[in-house]
This record gives C-alpha cells, sequence and structure tokens, in this order.
C-alpha cells in the first residue's frame, strides 16, 4: 500500500493542469471572416463555415484536388464495368442473330410448312367456334364459371388436367408475368445493340443498313416518359449569389423516390405508368404500392433522409413481403442508371421541354412520369354508385403477384394525398432542373455509391447461394453417412433366427 507523506510547510502550491478541451471561442471562418466556422478542410485544415466557401477561389486548391479524386474514381468505376458492358454486348448481339436466322426460316418456310393432319384441323376448327361464341363479350366483366361454360367438355378435361400439373402451371404463371421491362433497360438495350452493329459493320468494311435499324431507334426514344414543361415547375428561392436555395438532403428523398418508382416498375411489369388508363384498377394498386413505400411524399412534412442508405432501408421497410439481397442489387443498379449524368446533352429543335436536354434527363424523366400517374388519378372522373361497372380501355393482363386486387375508386382523401404527391414531386423535378452544377456533380457522386452498394449486394446473395449449396451437400452427406450407419447398427444387433437341425 502506497502512503501519501504530508507536504512540507514552506513547500510551494501545486499548479493546476489546464483544461483538455479548451474553452475558447470557435474561430471565424479562414474564407469570408464573417461567420463562425463549422467545418475543417481535411487537406489544409483551414477552417471554414459553409459549402460556398469551401468552393471560394481562395480555396480552390483544395477542391480541384478533391474534383480531380472524384473523377478518377468514377473513370476507374466505369473500367471495373468495361467488361460486364462487352459481355452484355455481345449477348445482346448474339440474341439478335438468333432472332434474325428465326425470323429468316419463318420467311422462307411460308404457309405450306403450316400444321396439316387432321389433329390440326380439328384444333383450328375448335379455335374457330371459340371465336363465334366470345365474339362483342367482355370477358373481364365474366366470372371464371361463366367463362369455363364457353369451352367443350374435352377443353375443360384439357384445361383441369392442366391446373393439376404444376409443372405446367408454373410455366403458364411465369409466361403470364414476363412483362415489360423498364424504359431505361430497353433504352439501354437498344444502345448497346445499336453499338454493336456499328462496330460490327466498321469491321467488315460494309455499309449494309439492317432493316427496321432507325424505327427500333425511334421507339427506343418514345418509351422514355416525356418530361414536364419546365414553366410548370415551381421557382426556388433564390439567394445574393443569384443560386437557388434548397436544403442539399432533398436529394436523398430523390434517391428515396427513384428506388421506389422502379420497384413499383417491375412489380407490375410496365415500361411506364404513361401506359395505363385513368381508370384502371393497376393505376389505383399502384398508387397504393408508392405511398406505402413513399409516405413522405403524401405528408405534409419537410423532414428529409439523412443519407443515401437511410433512404434506401426507409423505402425498403415499406414493403410488407420484404426485399431480398438480389432484388435491391437490381433496383441500385436502377436508380444509379436513372442518377448518372449525361456526359452530353443532346438539343434539337423537336425537343419538347429543356428537361429532356438536360443532364439528369433520365431522373427528370422518371419524376414526370410519376408526376402524370398522380395527375391523371386526381383528373379521372369518380364512377357513381349506382353505375359503377367496368372499367373501359386497355388493361395491363401482368396482374401484382401475391398482392389484393382492387378497382375500388379513390376516396376524396386519397385524392387529396395524390394531389399533395403531384406537388412535391414537381418541386423534385424544380430542385433537381435549377440548382445548377452541384446537384449534376452530386448525383454523379450518389451514382457510384449506388453502384457500388449493388456490387456489394450481389456479391453477399452470391456468398449465401454458396453457403447454402455447402449446408445442402453437408447435409446430403450426413444423411448417406446416417443411412449406413443405421445399416451396420441393425445388422449387428438383429437377433440369430432359428438353426435347422438334422435329425438322424
Amino acid at each position: 500500500m502506497q502512503l501519501r507523506l504530508p507536504r512540507p510547510k514552506d513547500a510551494e502550491p501545486r499548479r493546476k493542469r489546464p483544461p483538455i478541451v479548451s474553452t475558447a471561442d470557435p474561430c471565424p471562418c479562414g474564407i469570408c471572416q464573417q461567420q463562425i466556422s463549422r467545418y475543417t478542410c481535411p487537406n489544409c485544415n483551414l477552417p471554414y463555415c459553409s459549402l460556398a466557401c469551401f468552393r471560394s477561389p481562395e480555396h480552390s486548391a483544395c477542391t480541384d484536388s478533391f474534383a480531380q479524386k472524384s473523377l478518377k474514381d468514377d473513370l476507374n468505376a466505369e473500367q471495373e464495368n468495361g467488361g460486364d458492358e462487352k459481355k452484355k454486348m455481345l449477348e445482346l448481339l448474339r440474341q439478335f442473330e438468333e432472332q434474325q436466322k428465326e425470323l429468316e426460316e419463318i420467311q422462307q418456310a411460308g404457309p405450306e410448312d403450316e400444321e396439316t393432319g387432321p389433329e390440326a384441323e380439328t384444333r383450328r376448327k375448335e379455335r374457330k367456334e371459340l371465336e363465334g361464341r366470345i365474339a362483342g363479350l367482355d370477358l373481364d366483366a365474366l366470372p371464371p364459371e361463366q367463362l369455363l361454360s364457353f369451352l367443350t367438355p374435352e377443353q375443360q378435361a384439357a384445361f383441369e388436367a392442366t391446373l393439376q400439373d404444376p409443372n405446367r402451371v408454373n410455366k403458364l404463371v411465369e409466361e403470364e408475368f414476363e412483362g415489360d421491362e423498364p424504359w431505361w433497360v430497353v433504352e439501354q438495350e437498344a444502345k448497346l445493340l445499336k453499338e454493336m452493329l456499328e462496330a460490327s459493320r466498321n469491321a467488315e468494311g460494309s455499309k449494309t443498313v439492317v432493316p427496321g435499324g432507325e424505327e427500333d431507334e425511334t421507339d427506343a426514344e418514345q418509351v422514355r416518359p416525356a418530361p414536364v414543361p419546365a414553366d410548370k415547375l415551381p421557382v426556388l428561392k433564390v439567394g445574393p449569389d443569384g443560386k437557388a436555395i434548397a436544403n442539399p438532403n432533398l436529394f436523398f428523398n430523390v434517391v428515396a423516390v427513384l428506388f421506389g418508382y422502379a420497384f413499383t416498375l417491375r412489380t407490375f411489369s410496365l415500361a411506364s405508368f404513361r401506359s395505363l388508363p385513368g381508370r384502371s384498377p393497376e393505376r389505383t394498386m399502384a398508387i397504393q404500392v408508392l405511398v406505402q413505400l413513399l409516405p413522405f411524399i403524401v405528408e405534409r412534412s419537410t423532414s428529409t433522409f439523412a443519407d443515401m442508405y437511410e433512404a434506401i432501408e426507409s423505402v425498403a421497410a415499406g414493403e410488407p413481403q420484404g426485399m431480398s439481397s438480389a432484388l435491391l442489387a437490381l433496383l441500385l443498379h436502377d436508380v444509379a442508371h436513372l442518377l448518372r449524368p449525361a456526359p452530353i446533352a443532346a438539343i434539337s429543335s423537336s425537343t419538347p421541354s429543356p428537361l429532356a436536354s438536360h443532364a439528369l434527363a433520365p431522373a427528370l424523366s422518371a419524376i414526370s412520369d410519376l408526376h402524370h400517374l398522380f395527375c391523371t388519378a386526381i383528373a379521372t372522373p369518380q364512377p357513381s354508385n349506382g353505375s359503377q361497372g367496368p372499367t373501359s380501355g386497355p388493361t395491363v393482363s401482368k396482374a401484382l403477384i401475391a398482392r389484393p386486387s382492387t378497382s375500388a375508386p379513390l376516396s376524396k382523401r386519397e385524392r387529396q394525398r395524390c394531389m399533395l404527391a403531384s406537388a412535391k414531386l414537381l418541386f423534385y423535378a424544380s430542385f433537381l432542373f435549377s440548382t445548377g452544377n452541384e446537384v449534376v456533380q452530386a448525383a454523379g457522386v450518389l451514382a457510384v455509391m449506388a453502384e457500388r452498394e449493388a456490387k456489394k449486394r450481389e456479391a453477399e446473395e452470391g456468398e449465401r447461394k454458396k453457403a447454402v449449396e455447402r449446408r445442402k451437400e453437408d447435409f446430403a452427406k450426413r444423411k448417406e453417412e446416417g443411412q449406413g450407419q443405421v445399416k451396420t447398427d441393425e445388422e449387428e444387433v438383429r437377433p440369430e433366427g432359428p438353426k435347422i437341425v438334422e435329425l438322424a
């Protein structure tokens, strides 16, 4: 035990230690010398108060190096994706060649190679009779029992036999739910196919024009939803420097909106919401799904997400059936594609809106498609209770999997929420369009982050599948070893039977 000796009387008093944390006032901003500094530059340790001071010309040495580093990271990421893009292009070219061969074979075969014989003739006759019986009927409004009554007894028996076969049922379900790809996927495939065809023609040194190439390119351009006119966007507040004033965290809300938009389109197997008529039940169901995933767009709140990961997790938590790692990776790829700025914006005289030539045109088109969805729901007249009948116009045949279908009209409260959602979506579009180059740069950074997170999710899903396969193999081995051990034990403990003894 250590004893503490008393101090002598003539000893000098002890000095107090200075505090570890300084109590001095915070230093002012090293750029403007007016505001209190809140941040410190990681390169030169210069205190600054805001992003505007950080990007001032006096601090250009650090900002230029940061921009160069971000550009290098983007280029490295694009180089890493080069191999995957090449594989996709080769696969698309292979599919195109196979389709061309099939088309040539069909054209060369002609009508003489059609099915012949008594069975084919019987099928054609039954098909014509069925078409005559159901001509002029609204099949969507008829109950299943009445639909089955149009079939012959043989056809009903074949239908019931099909329902009893799980493999045939699964095949029919897969064919039914194999719908359209989102519009940005169609655009990307058309672009890759065009590049491959041009590279192939340049390599062969021929100027052969592929039939239908220009039509396919036009269709790919038309599949993208048209952005809203610029005069419909709300005007943002402008600061003394002439730039729009907006909360930077709004960008994370935009990420959440794009994530929910991609999920809903893929769930309904739609290219865009503009293909839905105003009174279709799918439009009402899509709005209900979006409101469930993105409740903040229909609420009178100004809350924002703190980062991209919080935004993605919030949307994923809104899906009651959950989202697998593979689905999250796919949706993150979609968000990265929609956020990636265009290096060169094509401007033509036929461009209907300045938003179409903006660097963030894909994201603006996605938000415009959502705005059109909610606006159409508001403008569509609601049927009265006495005259409510089947909806007219085309409907989407790809119903939502494992989700109840409803064609009930929107209530008054739901219509008010749709109005609020359309107004917020216009504000998000104005935020992307009016805040200048800073938002474009931030979009590029978020696109890279989303792509990296998608690759991380894909790697996790791959590891999970490998672990499942290893568990299956281990379980099968243990099962085989256990069966062999059981047989051995039975042979050891098996009692001896009666012995046959010869009697003399």
